[in-house]
């Protein structure tokens, strides 16, 4: 899903007839799309399939920072 951080992709798919031919890959964008790009699909108009990979994300500051670890 390239080009517009994945927005065109989704939208087609989001669009596309529900016969099983069209298969979308989640990426970070689907959360992230609603808030900046008017009209971009959310994630609970899509039916999950299978998960392929599961990525942890995290915010690095310096160790001298004003923020502390915090674990959720």
């Amino acid at each position: 899903m390239a080009g517009a951080a994945g927005a065109i992709g989704m939208r087609e798919a989001a669009k596309a007839a529900p016969d099983g031919y069209t298969l979308a890959c989640y990426i970070v964008t689907l959360m992230i799309g609603p808030l900046v790009v008017k009209d971009y699909p959310i994630w609970n108009t899509l039916d999950p399939v299978c998960m392929v990979a599961s990525d942890t994300s995290m915010i690095i500051v310096k160790e001298d920072s004003q923020f502390k670890q915090s674990r959720i």
